[in-house]
């Protein structure tokens, strides 16, 4: 098993506005829940934060 790799810088901002995008488009009744600051929240995730 490998050990995972921090993603390069400048590429977590665009990868979390894309899972939130994703979510809003796929469960469109929720949409709302995922204001502005959720890709910053994806964001602090995907950076182990």
């Amino acid at each position: 098993m490998t050990t995972p790799q921090p993603l390069p810088p400048g590429a977590v901002a665009p990868l979390a506005r894309a899972v939130v995008a994703g979510i809003r488009h796929a469960v469109p009744e929720h949409a709302p829940l995922f204001d502005a600051g959720a890709a910053e929240f994806v964001a602090a995730l995907l950076n182990g934060s």
